[in-house]
């Protein structure tokens, strides 16, 4: 089955050429949308993960096709440092950024520190300075001027985009993909900021303002009526904990996040209706929740917790053997975090199951 899913996916994968050559010697010729003839910053990024955790990057590329690849990204950089150019996709500019920046730890691999990569002018006082520092993780990306405007133009699909903490899965874009990028170029910021310490004081500030009860940072204007779990809550929270993980910061509360996550599994094992991050996002959380606990609560838990990522696991697998990629996803950016929910499986369990499919998390900290 996971034989016939790596081949469907670089079938699909192959819908998305630009160059319409075969697929070898792959070097970044992606777009977003498949059957265009110009590539994208989205649609080359996607190729990354998809090809990394297929665990095939290397078979469909040279060393050579890679650096070509990886300055079709960087070519996507602005003179501020934000991943602006070619960007077709409806995620923010620090979600771009960060997970460009990824992609290219991924190419470069260990000459990723020898990159041109221009660091981000912008988030200078954030790093230098405690009372910007403060001012920006309490707002993330709140903007009550373009709220404005959106609703005077009645544009209400735009409001979750400058809602920081109201609605915390766009919010998290800006509060934890920041700091996804600093962490992974921190080479360029050195002489700006210690970065244990800058660190430090964030994991302290995400671990006063999280819930107790659920694990999850619901800060929002609607909490004060309602806090039961729901997937814009996951969504938001994994970002902040794809950081805690790199740093093998302990989630503050594990169980709460455990019981939380489960919550919102559908019957199906699946999240939403069809497989794509959000699967990720619950195994994720649920998975590194248990492996932080003690033996006693891990026997507790182990029963919940297994059955719910057998559950996800068989849902993702069997949604996308049944059903054709092309229906599925309508672009390549859906289906790098369906492959990602089964390769973090075997994080519970590497025999069970045995996927064989890379964890980005091994490179990267952020997707």
């Amino acid at each position: 089955m996971i034989q016939k899913i790596t081949d469907k996916s670089l079938d699909f994968l192959g819908r998305h050429l630009t160059d319409k050559k075969k697929m070898s010697k792959l070097n970044g010729s992606f777009s977003l949308k498949a059957n265009s003839d110009k590539y994208d910053l989205y649609g080359a990024v996607d190729a990354v993960y998809i090809l990394y955790i297929l665990g095939v990057l290397d078979e469909f590329t040279t060393k050579d096709s890679r650096i070509e690849w990886i300055y079709k990204i960087l070519d996507c950089q602005d003179n501020d440092g934000w991943f602006t150019g070619r960007h077709y996709k409806r995620h923010s500019k620090e979600h771009a950024s960060a997970y460009a920046i990824g992609a290219l730890r991924i190419l470069a691999d260990k000459d990723f520190e020898s990159l041109p990569i221009k660091p981000v002018k912008s988030i200078n006082n954030i790093l230098s300075n405690d009372e910007s520092f403060i001012k920006w993780i309490n707002k993330l990306n709140l903007d009550y001027k373009r709220l404005s405007l959106n609703l005077l133009k009645l544009k209400i699909r735009n409001l979750p985009d400058d809602l920081g903490w109201h609605y915390i899965w766009k919010g998290s874009h800006y509060g934890a993909g920041v700091p996804a990028m600093i962490s992974m170029t921190s080479h360029l910021y050195n002489n700006r900021f210690n970065k244990n310490d800058w660190f430090s004081k964030y994991f302290n500030w995400l671990d006063r303002t999280v819930s107790p009860e659920t694990g999850y940072w619901q800060m929002g204007f609607w909490n004060l009526l309602n806090t039961y779990p729901n997937t814009i809550d996951l969504g938001g929270a994994v970002h902040f904990y794809w950081l805690y993980n790199n740093y093998s910061v302990d989630f503050p509360f594990p169980e709460a996040l455990i019981k939380s996550t489960i919550s919102i599994q559908k019957k199906s094992g699946l999240y939403r209706k069809k497989p794509f991050c959000i699967d990720l996002d619950g195994n994720f959380c649920i998975i590194r929740s248990f492996n932080q606990l003690n033996k006693k609560n891990k026997t507790i838990y182990h029963n919940i917790v297994h059955e719910s990522i057998e559950q996800n696991y068989n849902g993702v697998i069997s949604y996308l053997m049944k059903n054709s990629l092309n229906e599925i996803y309508t672009d390549l950016h859906g289906l790098p975090g369906a492959l990602a929910a089964i390769a973090e499986c075997s994080e519970l369990d590497s025999e069970k199951f045995m996927s064989g499919y890379k964890n980005i998390f091994n490179k990267v900290c952020w997707l």
